[in-house]
């Protein structure tokens, strides 16, 4: 059990908890509670909700720093509460409510309810990704994340990488335009680099919002935003897969990387092959529905 002495810290910032809630598994006490923060240098306060277990308190002080005797991080309880547990108490709680409202309305009231400060699996109650609001829906992450986006098209939800964020109006470029852009600030530092790539974006959108007529991406991209339209990507891909072709096959230099590459083209090409192969399958069982009129 948690001592509830230490429930209030006297470190370097004074920190008060109070329980919220508690779980024991094999005498270890898993806690949801209620913190704030008292900053001494400054008297500002900091407060929220987190999760916490035994392993966060049992601790020495060495050189100023906190020496934990187990990594809070790692502590299998807490994972097991949080990962298992919790989740399974919200959908008991929640799940028959979420399922007569329809998955779409049920993401925005997950979203509230997270917002509120309500605990769905993560460390913090005001955040959640699409990972955890599929499984509290029975959903997979694609159906969750194209939910999103057609949220995101009626200005109700936006996603920070997987995160749910609110809606915040200002121009935004299309999706596939943001993950090129992005792609092309992060592969020099070592692509993944979210942060760098998301940073960037917003920095450019809100120079454009603030600067120019274009407040949203919605006004100057169309029906298809958040995404370009599908006839944009085909013309423009099919454009850029033949000019990179092109230039690799003119290259001299690096020829070993110049065949991985080549040969990876050539993979993308019998992809689109296949993509295209089933869009005509997908026309041929449209227009084999479409039933001529009958003229008298």
């Amino acid at each position: 059990m948690i001592d509830r002495k230490k429930l209030i810290t006297q470190d370097a910032f004074k920190t008060t908890y109070r329980i919220i809630k508690s779980w024991t598994l094999e005498g270890h006490e898993i806690i949801w509670a209620w913190f704030e923060i008292v900053r001494p240098h400054d008297m500002s306060h900091g407060k929220g909700k987190t999760l916490l277990c035994e392993c966060d308190f049992d601790f020495e002080i060495a050189n100023g720093s906190k020496k934990f005797k187990n990594d809070p991080h790692e502590c299998q309880h807490k994972k097991y509460v949080r990962d298992v547990l919790i989740p399974q108490e919200s959908i008991r709680e929640y799940g028959e409510t979420w399922k007569a409202m329809g998955c779409k309305q049920a993401i925005l009231d997950i979203f509230e309810k997270v917002k509120n400060g309500k605990l769905f699996g993560k460390y913090k109650g005001d955040v959640i990704y699409i990972q955890e609001v599929a499984r509290l829906l029975g959903e997979t992450d694609a159906n969750i994340l194209k939910l999103c986006d057609e949220l995101f098209a009626e200005e109700q939800l936006s996603l920070n990488g997987a995160i749910l964020i609110p809606y915040v109006s200002r121009f935004r470029f299309p999706k596939e335009i943001q993950h090129l852009l992005a792609y092309l600030i992060e592969e020099p530092l070592g692509w993944p680099n979210g942060e760098a790539g998301d940073c960037f974006l917003e920095e450019i959108e809100g120079v454009i919002t603030e600067y120019t007529n274009f407040k949203t991406g919605k006004k100057v991209f169309g029906d298809h935003y958040p995404h370009l339209s599908p006839q944009i990507l085909i013309n423009f891909g099919g454009a850029w897969i033949q000019s990179g072709v092109s230039k690799l096959c003119e290259s001299k230099s690096e020829e070993c990387d110049l065949q991985l590459q080549v040969n990876y083209l050539k993979s993308l090409i019998d992809y689109l092959k296949v993509i295209v192969d089933e869009t005509d399958k997908t026309m041929l069982s449209i227009q084999s529905k479409i039933v001529p009129e009958k003229n008298d």
